[in-house]
């Protein structure tokens, strides 16, 4: 046995038991989750549920490696443990979401001045994991430094508003925790708002706006995971600053939460299956592996590798719908996400200065407020009420209200609401006389692209 408690080999020393172990227990997930069964190919009943669950047993699983690596560095050197520390998880790995190949973000925390026996114990943690291929962010500091860093870079503070204890000193992390919120979130909500803007323009830049793109990416694209990272950290700097700016509170409410969660979890499944197909590290659902994934969540589709009966043409019809379906679902969650993150933004920081004003012809419904367009108070709205707000808003180069976008889902959410929304491409052609306010003549090109806007605001399809 080494210093270290691994065991030792010819080759050299081999993992140790935690890590031994740790590794098996990846490999089950992975085939739990990546498992098929059902005649036409489509994920079954049991691996969908695994793929849902897999980021949490999957953080579960390596907090029990970290435990366990703990104890046994214990038994082989009880002495390097004599300073009080803790070992938390921040990030992706502290919300416990770990997809296949997500990044393991580990802090070896404590209180004051590092100890000697510090680097003794993060060798022993970290290198094993690196042993396993897994991609690993760890930082050992104390907690003067942590919270100088997080000051200094955005990017870390960010990572620390996941704290999660994984072992070690409770106390030492509430302290951590209320010094970071008293000493860098309170009474700064406005410069990470202006840091979020600025971050989300280089998300643009760098990956589109997911929403719409037929590659989407999955996490750093506009509509992606990270928008729900944003909305959950507004909420956390908002909190330690009630007097600031939004009153101490997002502007979301119980059902606009539930919502999002259910579209966050639609796009984190469409992740883990994306990191399983490709056996790697990639959050850009490339076309060459959407066939799989959609399999993975569900949405039946042949595979002309297996399915022995079906023909070549039969079989690429079957698989086109299914990756068409898919992608449908995916793009209206993730259209919905890119809006609940934006308003969340408009109604917390709402732009300075005088607005823009409406065209003249837009009707007296509809107005324009600091947090977009959107109808007074009071009024029912029609389907032509609809389109006359997403051309004003159009025109006007403005966004649209929170308000109006929910009363859009709603007015969508039920047949009588889609029946009558399929009306307009007939009002559009001018064969409903009266139904559209005679103030908005609007004409064919300028229309088409609010009718759109509304779909995309509802999360409808606009095949």
């Amino acid at each position: 046995m080494t210093a270290d408690g691994t065991s030792e080999t010819p080759s050299g020393p081999a993992l140790p038991p935690a890590a031994q172990r740790l590794r098996q227990g990846r490999l089950v997930l992975a085939g739990q989750a990546g498992a098929t069964g059902s005649a036409d190919n489509s994920a079954s009943p049991g691996s969908l549920a695994h793929l849902a669950t897999y980021p949490q047993a999957s953080s579960t699983l390596m907090d029990t490696y970290f435990r366990e690596r703990l104890e046994e560095l214990g038994e082989a050197n009880p002495k390097l443990f004599a300073s009080s520390f803790a070992l938390v998880a921040v990030g992706g790995y502290g919300r416990s979401e770990l997809c296949p190949s997500s990044d393991v973000d580990v802090l070896l925390l404590y209180g004051a001045e590092l100890p000697p026996a510090a680097d003794e114990i993060s060798r022993g943690l970290f290198h094993p994991l690196w042993d396993l291929g897994l991609d690993l962010g760890h930082g050992v500091r104390s907690v003067k430094d942590c919270l100088r860093l997080a000051r200094e870079d955005t990017q870390v503070l960010t990572s620390l508003l996941d704290t999660r204890l994984i072992a070690g000193d409770e106390g030492l992390v509430s302290r951590f925790l209320h010094e970071f919120s008293e000493r860098l979130l309170h009474g700064h909500a406005r410069a990470f708002g202006q840091w979020v803007l600025e971050h989300n323009a280089a998300r643009r830049a760098e990956y589109g706006d997911s929403s719409g793109l037929l590659e989407p990416e999955l996490k750093n694209g506009l509509g992606g995971l990270r928008d729900v990272h944003q909305v959950h950290w507004l909420t956390q700097v908002l909190a330690a600053a009630p007097s600031g700016p939004g009153g101490g509170e997002a502007p979301l409410g119980a059902e606009d939460r539930a919502d999002l969660e259910q579209d966050y979890r639609f796009v984190l499944n469409a992740r883990t299956a994306l990191h399983l197909a490709a056996g790697r590290k990639t959050d850009r659902l490339v076309f060459d592996l959407q066939p799989q994934v959609a399999r993975a969540l569900g949405f039946a589709g042949a595979d002309p590798a297996t399915d022995e009966g079906a023909t070549p043409d039969a079989a690429a019809l079957a698989t086109g719908l299914a990756v068409e379906a898919f992608l449908s679902r995916l793009h209206q969650a993730m259209t919905r996400i890119r809006a609940a993150r934006q308003a969340c933004w408009m109604e917390v920081f709402p732009p300075a200065g005088p607005l823009s004003a409406l065209p003249p012809e837009t009707p007296p419904s509809i107005v324009n407020t600091p947090t977009g367009v959107g109808f007074c108070s009071g009024v029912s709205p029609t389907p032509a009420d609809f389109l006359a707000l997403y051309l004003a808003a159009a025109r006007a180069a403005r966004p649209v209200s929170w308000s109006a976008l929910r009363a859009t889902r709603r007015a969508l959410a039920q047949p009588e609401g889609r029946a009558a929304f399929a009306a307009l491409p007939q009002v559009l052609l001018g064969t409903m006389p009266g139904t559209m306010p005679g103030t908005m003549p609007g004409t064919m090109p300028e229309i088409l692209p609010a009718l759109v806007e509304i779909f995309r605001a509802s999360g409808q399809s606009t095949d």
